[in-house]
């Protein structure tokens, strides 16, 4: 068993990782959507380049489930209902970013054929199946690490917590400086 330091350095790093990726793929996205207002480039490398950086910042952070979070249960009495259920629901994640890259791909297919239509409505009804229950673990996700910023008095881990509902790949920046300052504290 690991050092409850070295999990929360573990963490820690994971989150600056989140937040770098996030700070290239908005700087990415930024660089594609001029481009695309001055007619420079076609929008679908756009949505090809950045659906793999999404679900790279998806599989981290369902690995971050396994760097250490339940630490953080126990060590602050956390309930781990909700620790289950965002473990649950965030492998949908990687799997929605995953399918979703192959949409450049399904426009190719708009041949006016029967059973392409019907292959194109499941996969859109798939995709939607998986979005809502991506944003379900990101919720959870957002609780827990609320509840531990309540719990370690972190009003940066609080605010990292609601935004990474809303923004995961930014608020990770403020999980990092928040769990940066949490490892200072404990350390003292």
């Amino acid at each position: 068993m690991e050092n409850n330091d070295e999990v929360l350095i573990k963490i820690t790093n994971f989150f600056l990782l989140i937040g770098i990726i996030g700070i290239i793929l908005f700087i990415i996205q930024e660089i594609f959507l001029f481009q695309y207002i001055f007619g420079v480039s076609t929008f679908d490398y756009m949505s090809l380049i950045t659906n793999i950086f999404w679900n790279i910042i998806g599989i981290l952070l369902y690995i971050l489930f396994y760097v250490g979070l339940k630490n953080f249960c126990e060590k602050y009495s956390i309930n781990v209902k909700i620790y289950n259920r965002a473990k649950r629901f965030m492998i949908f994640y990687p799997i929605f970013f995953a399918l979703f890259s192959f949409m450049p791909v399904m426009k190719l297919f708009l041949i006016p054929n029967l059973i392409f239509l019907y292959l194109q409505i499941i996969y859109i009804i798939s995709l939607l199946i998986l979005a809502v229950l991506m944003l379900i673990g990101i919720i959870y996700l957002g609780i827990f690490i609320y509840k531990i910023g309540k719990q370690t008095e972190e009003l940066i881990i609080k605010v990292g917590g609601i935004l990474l509902i809303i923004i995961p790949s930014i608020s990770a920046i403020l999980l990092f400086i928040g769990f940066k300052k949490l490892i200072k504290e404990e350390m003292i």
